[in-house]
This record gives C-alpha cells, structure tokens and sequence, in this order.
C-alpha cells in the first residue's frame, strides 16, 4: 500500500499543476477577450501610451492569491446571472389573502336560509360569496393575486377567489399605460367602477359585509362582468377622473341576458354585451389635512329575470302585498349612484373618515306569468353611512348606518322603513394582519308584516403574505 501511495503522488502532482494551468488559462482568456473586441486604434488616431511592463507572475504566485480565484465566478464571461433574461426578472407580484370568522346570530342556520332579502328580485339570499353564512366557524374567502407589467405599455392584474370547493377567477385584466392625452384602456374581467364600495375587494371594506343596497342591486359578486373601460384624467388642477364602461350584461341582481319560455311567449337570450357603465370621480383637498372625495355613476342596460331552481332553492319573490311572486321579467334596468367622502388626517396615526353612498333603480318591462303578459314597473333605493376613527395606529372603531328609503314592492304602506345598523371595532398588529369584531342589528328582513330583530356577532380574522398593490385613496 505504502509503494502505491509513493507511486501516485508524482501522477497527484502532474493532475493538480495542469488543472491549475487550465484555470490560469482560462482567467487569461476572460480577460483578453473583451479587449480584442474593441477597434484597433493606429497611431494616427490616438498617440500611443507608454506604460510600465508587468512584472511576470509565476503559477505559485498567481494562484497564492485567493482573491482572485474569488473574483473569477464575478467576471462577465463567467457570470450567467448577469443576463437580463434570468427567471426573477420576470416572477410577478404575488399575494395570498385569508379571511375567516367566528360568531353567530339570533337565528339558526335554517331559519336564516328563508329570510328574504330586501330590494332582491330574488327573495331568498344567495350564500355564494356571502360573508359569516353560519353559526360557528366561516371559511369566507382566499384571495390569490398576481400582477406584472407586461412591457412598457400594458400591466396585468389577476385575481383568483378561493374557496374549499371552487377556484374562480375573480378578475383577469390588464391595463394600458402609454396611451396619449390622458388616457387609459382597460379590458378583461373586472369590478365596474361604479360608485365607491363595488370596486373595492372584501378585505378593503371597513365592516364585515357589504351595505344593504350594494348586495340587493349587484349581488355578492358586485358588478363584476367581461368589460371594456376607457377613462381619461382631466388635466386640472384638481382631481377628475371620467370613465365609459361596456359591459357583458350578465348581473343576474339588476340586469341578465336569459331566454325563457311563458306560455306562448317565448324570449331567446340576449347576446351581449347589453351594459354600459358611466363614471365621474373628483377629489379635492378643502385643507392640509382634509379631502373631499365624490362621485356619480350610472348603469343602464338590459333586464332578465328568469325564476329558477339554479341555487337549489325558490328563488321567487316573497311578497308581502302581492297574491303571487315574480316568474319572468324581461325589459330595462337603470342604476343611478351618488357617493360622497370627508377624510380628515388628524396627524401621522389618527384619521376621522365619513363615507356614503345611496343608489336608486327603476326596472321597466313586462311581467310573464301563467301564459299571459303584463306591464310590469318598481323603483327602489336605499344608502348607507358610516363613520370611522382611526383612534390609534393599531386601531379603529366605527358605525354604519344602512337605510332603505324606496321598496314599492315589499314595503307596507305607512310602515317604518327598513335598515340596519352596524358597529365594529378593528385591530392591525400590522399592515398584514387584521382582526375586527363587528356587532349587527339588522330590522331590514320581512316575514309577512313583521320584522324581526336579527342580532348578529362576528369576529373577523384577515391575514395577508406577499405584495399586494395599493388600493385606491
């Protein structure tokens, strides 16, 4: 054994001189390869530079130097990272929201299954995407998004809604950013900007659910169809922001594109789009600390209302002054939005904000029932109004109150009208991180003429990871 280890080691000797020899040979030719790149410059052009020879290195001192053997993975030749094309530069923004409840109300389950909804053409309430459904534990929600710029000239935004038996896309769009004279083109799946809450995500609202009147006119889903908007920033001194929105027509809460069949009359589906949305936003700064925010928004389009069993229940109207519910409408839908915001910034961490909103619609058409046809008109509206201080950087605390001021077709005659009241108070250990308890008193649900008191209490958990973009002002 002894007489082979003598007998390698001269071998050992020749393999780590050459492969030192190799790798000064390589480090030789990184570094002279940039420089037979450059043009050849003749005396004629530049005088030539005296310079002092190197002093010739030998094998042990050049390779005496860790340094350098460090340096080597750095230089350009050697350096595959260095490519404008590696995998980072092109991995989007990507977040994952949670949000779950805890709590109860003064109903069971069943029972709070069959209250009707007020202003709903649908009477019972829809639980896809509905907030807190049950007694106990509430998987509400996850939000995945991702967004990227494409190029220079367009960015694109993606949304995906998650639950424990679906993953449905809840927005895919994109955005033009290049376009002249202050405009801006975007196109896909997305929430209408229609008036101030229906753009805005969940877990951006200030209270656990939306307000009354949001979830009657466009559902749990809020106006959220395949759209085309086009808005231009006027160039003011203040902010104004005007936008023209096409849309789908597919709002099953105030519009839809249905066929059905009544008798002898038979109506195919409408092929869309039958929707158009117009917006007008504007914000002003009253003060250093205080901003008036408003806006006015309106929808028109065209109306279908088919009575079926698609949530697996009836889903006619329940009314209280009719003999029989609605079976099938088909005929025009208006929507008209008034919003209005005060925010006062107290100082660094503490913010005093009044928020409101009251929407009106007036549906126009025919009725279709047992064979025959009638003319058929309501108009309804409602709003809200909340109020919230920010009192600490942690905390916030706040009231909304949610009133339905027209119903011609569930309201008594002579009653009061209906509502609800809400309170919540909210903490943010961080920007990631929320937890709000929020109390209910809802007068607003009918069974026959009386209203019962629904008390409601949930406590809220919304967690978030990654990078989420900034939601609006």
């Amino acid at each position: 054994m002894t007489i082979m280890m003598i007998m390698l080691m001269p071998i050992t000797k020749i393999m780590t001189t050459t492969t030192k020899l190799l790798l000064s040979g390589l480090l030789t030719l990184g570094c002279t390869l940039p420089a037979l790149a450059q043009p050849e410059v003749t005396s004629e052009a530049a005088p030539e530079i005296a310079a002092d020879p190197a002093p010739e290195a030998t094998p042990a001192e050049t390779f005496a130097d860790d340094a350098l053997m460090e340096a080597l993975p750095s230089l350009p030749l050697f350096n595959p990272f260095n490519s404008p094309f590696q995998q980072q530069n092109f991995v989007p923004d990507i977040s994952l929201i949670l949000d779950a409840s805890a709590g109860g109300r003064s109903l069971d389950n069943a029972a709070y299954g069959t209250l009707p909804v007020p202003l709903s053409l649908h009477g019972q309430p829809d639980l896809h995407h509905a907030m807190n459904t049950r007694n106990g534990f509430n998987f509400n929600y996850a939000e995945l998004t991702m967004s990227a710029p494409v190029d220079p000239y367009i960015d694109l935004f993606t949304t995906f809604h998650l639950s424990p038996y679906e993953f449905e896309i809840e927005e895919a769009y994109f955005n033009t950013r290049a376009l002249p004279w202050n405009l801006q083109l975007k196109s896909g799946k997305f929430l209408s900007h229609f008036g101030r809450i229906n753009p805005q995500h969940a877990h951006f609202w200030s209270f656990n659910d939306q307000p009354l009147i949001n979830q009657a006119f466009f559902g749990n889903h809020g106006l959220n169809e395949l759209s085309l908007r086009l808005n231009w920033l006027a160039p003011l001194d203040f902010y104004l922001d005007l936008g023209l929105e096409l849309l789908q027509g597919e709002n099953r809460a105030s519009f839809g594109t249905q066929g059905f069949t009544s008798g002898d009359y038979s109506l195919a589906e409408v092929n869309g789009p039958t929707l158009w949305v117009a917006t007008a936003k504007t914000s002003l700064d009253l003060d250093d600390n205080l901003v008036l925010l408003g806006g006015v928004s309106y929808a028109q389009g065209g109306l279908r209302f088919v009575a079926d069993a698609e949530a697996g229940g009836d889903l006619h109207v329940h009314q209280v002054t009719a003999a029989e519910a609605f079976e099938n409408l088909a005929g025009s839908s208006r929507i008209l939005g008034l919003d209005l915001s005060l925010r006062w910034f107290i100082d660094s961490y503490r913010e005093l904000s009044w928020q409101s909103e009251w929407l009106w619609r007036q549906l126009d058409g025919s009725h279709y029932h047992h064979g025959a046809r009638d003319p058929f008109s309501l108009n309804q509206s409602g709003l809200y109004s909340q109020l919230i201080w920010r009192f600490d950087q942690q905390w916030r605390t706040g009231l909304r109150a949610d009133l339905i001021t027209q119903d011609s077709l569930n309201t008594l005659p002579g009653a009061p009208l209906p509502g609800r009241g809400s309170a919540m108070l909210e903490y943010n250990p961080t920007e990631f991180t929320r937890f709000r308890l929020q109390y209910n008193l809802d007068y607003s649900r009918q069974l026959g003429p009386d209203r019962p008191l629904l008390h409601e209490v949930f406590l809220q958990f919304n967690l978030a990871m990654g990078a989420h973009g900034a939601h609006e002002f």
